[in-house]
C-alpha cells in the first residue's frame, strides 16, 4: 500500500506546537502495528504516534507467557520505531482469533501470577512502557471476573516497576469499577457497530455511556477504523488505502463502493469531539491501511489534535 512521504509528514508536523506528539503529551494517539504489516508500514511515517501497539502475542493453550512473545525481527522493527520517534511500545496480548488462552490462565491464580511476572520482565527487558490486554472476549460472568482479576495484578506488577497497564475494550463490553480503576487507558473500540459500522453519533453514544458509568474520561481512548466494511456483508472488510485506489475518494466521504468507513473529516470531527470531551486520546486499528500524502487518515488526526481543544457544550 502507498504510505505518507517522509517530506510532507515533516512538514505537517513543523506546524504543530511544540510537544503534540511528543511522548509525554497528555492527549494521545495510540496506533495498533500487527506484526504481519510490518513489511508494509514505513517506520518514517509514525511520527504523529504518541504510542505503538505491538501486535501481538498470545497466551499459550496451557495459559503460559510464551517463551518467544515476538518475531525478534519484528521487535527490532518497533525498537526502531521508538527510537526514531521517542514514542512508548506497549506489548498487546491477545486480539480476535488470538484469545483462546485468556481463560486458562485467568482461572488459576498460580498461571496468573506467573504469566504477570514473566510479562513484566520481557517488557522491562526490552525497553517497553507497558502492556495491553484484549481479550475478544470473555464469554460469561466468571471469565468477566478473571478478567478483572488479572488487570489488578497486572497493575500491582507493573506499576511498582514504572510501566503501564491499558485494555481494549469492545463497544458492549464493560467492566466493574476495580477494574476501570486498576488500568492505566481503554481503548474503546467504537467499530464494528452494525451495518454502518463507526458513525459519529454511535460512537457518541458509547462514549456517554462509559462516562455515564464513572469511567475517567482521561483514562478513554476513542478507537476509530482505517477500514471499511461492506454495509451488506459486514464480514467484508478492506483498508481505507484499498478503497481509495479503487474510488476517488473526497474528505467528506464515508461510503463508497457498498463500504463504509470514516474519512478525514469524520476523523477530524471524532477527535475534535475526543478533546472536547477530555478523553486521553485516539486509537487507530490499524496502521498499515492508511492512505499516503494529502488524503492520510493519521495525518488529519494529527492536525486536529494539534489545535486547541475547545469547551464542552452544555448538556
Amino acid at each position: 500500500m502507498r504510505r505518507l512521504m517522509r517530506p510532507l509528514l515533516l512538514a505537517v508536523l513543523a506546524c504543530l506546537p511544540a510537544g503534540t506528539t511528543a511522548a509525554g503529551d497528555a492527549f494521545r494517539i495510540v496506533g495498533y502495528a500487527p506484526e504481519w504489516t510490518l513489511a508494509n508500514l514505513n517506520v518514517a511515517t509514525l511520527a504523529p504516534v504518541t504510542d505503538l501497539l505491538m501486535f501481538s502475542c498470545q497466551v499459550t493453550a496451557g495459559g503460559a507467557f510464551p517463551q518467544v512473545p515476538l518475531n525478534p525481527e519484528s521487535l527490532a522493527w518497533y525498537q526502531k520505531a521508538r527510537e526514531l520517534h521517542a514514542l512508548r511500545l506497549h506489548l498487546c496480548v491477545g486480539g480476535w482469533g488470538r484469545s483462546d488462552g485468556f481463560a486458562t490462565m485467568t482461572a488459576d491464580p498460580e498461571k496468573r501470577a506467573a504469566f504477570v511476572a514473566d510479562a513484566a520482565a520481557y517488557c522491562t527487558a526490552n525497553g517497553l512502557h507497558g502492556i495491553d490486554y484484549d481479550w475478544e472476549f470473555p464469554a460469561n460472568r466468571a471469565e468477566e471476573s478473571a478478567h478483572v482479576l488479572l488487570l489488578e495484578e497486572t497493575a500491582v506488577h507493573f506499576h511498582a516497576r514504572g510501566l503501564e497497564v491499558s485494555v481494549a475494550l469492545g463497544w458492549t463490553q464493560a467492566l466493574d469499577p476495580r477494574g476501570y480503576a486498576a488500568v492505566d487507558r481503554i481503548h474503546l473500540m467504537t467499530y464494528d457497530m452494525g451495518r454502518k459500522h463507526a458513525t459519529f453519533r454511535a460512537m457518541e453514544g458509547v462514549v456517554r455511556r462509559f462516562l455515564k458509568e464513572g469511567v475517567p474520561a482521561s483514562k478513554l481512548c476513542l478507537g476509530v477504523p482505517f477500514y471499511g466494511r461492506r454495509m451488506e456483508d459486514n464480514d467484508v472488510s478492506a483498508g481505507y488505502a484499498t478503497l481509495a485506489a479503487a474510488h476517488p475518494l473526497k474528505p467528506d466521504t464515508d461510503e463508497a463502493g457498498g463500504f463504509y468507513f470514516n474519512g478525514p473529516k469524520t476523523l477530524r470531527a471524532k477527535t475534535r469531539f475526543a478533546r472536547q470531551h477530555g478523553l486521553g486520546g485516539m486509537m487507530i486499528w490499524e496502521l498499515s491501511t492508511d492512505l499516503a500524502g494529502e488524503g492520510s487518515l493519521l495525518r488529519a488526526i494529527a492536525q486536529e489534535a494539534a489545535i486547541p481543544a475547545p469547551s464542552a457544550p452544555k448538556e
